[in-house]
């Protein structure tokens, strides 16, 4: 079986992934303790999260660009960057809630209701 360009180098990111749980204790997300314990796909099982998802560009083998988290925390954030999910948590959106395109942009873009030729495409 073929796999993406994404995922070619299994052994780098298996070499990255051992290096992420033997040096993290807690989620980059929640900042609550990491279960090593727990297996996939459990809510609390450990899991490797890109800042910048591969879905928006991100090198999914650049150390300086993942960070351990739960499972379910990663699920949660999606394509959005950890300092993205971070305002939303700050904004009061609890962790694992159901929340559309519409209402992060409204959290996350100070500009609502006009127009920014910048603003992050969803």
């Amino acid at each position: 079986m073929h796999t993406g360009p994404a995922n070619a180098n299994g052994a780098r990111r298996r070499k990255l992934r051992a290096t992420l749980l033997a040096t993290s204790t807690h989620c980059a997300l929640c900042g609550r303790t990491l279960n090593p314990d727990a297996n996939y796909p459990a809510d609390d099982a450990t899991v490797i999260d890109e800042d910048l998802p591969r879905a928006r560009g991100g090198n999914p083998l650049d150390r300086a660009n993942t960070n351990a988290m739960h499972n379910l925390c990663n699920r949660w954030k999606s394509t959005m960057t950890l300092t993205e999910a971070h305002a939303l948590i700050a904004a009061g959106i609890p962790i694992g809630s159901q929340i559309s395109r519409t209402q992060r942009k409204q959290v996350l873009n100070t500009n609502v209701g006009t127009w920014n030729p910048n603003a992050t495409q969803w």
